[in-house]
């Protein structure tokens, strides 16, 4: 079972967040609906893992190319 922070005043949105009031662990229950995600966040975030992982994959399949050129070629 996972848990919450809650607080017992609102939140001061600060960096990090606090609470003037008292804090208490409550136990959070709340069941993951994939129907609630924002379908434009959910591609987005895939966008921006893939801008992060395909520079470096080419990067790499570059830096092999090249490896296998200068060795004479016909490595796997």
């Amino acid at each position: 079972m996972s848990s919450a922070l809650s607080c017992s005043v609102d939140w001061t949105l600060s960096n990090p967040p606090t609470c003037s009031g008292v804090l208490s662990n409550i136990p959070s229950s709340l069941p993951f609906d994939p129907s609630q995600l924002d379908p434009v966040a959910v591609v987005s975030a895939m966008a921006s893992g893939a801008a992060v992982v395909f520079p470096a994959y080419a990067v790499a399949w570059g830096v092999a190319q090249v490896i296998k050129m200068l060795s004479g070629g016909s490595h796997g």
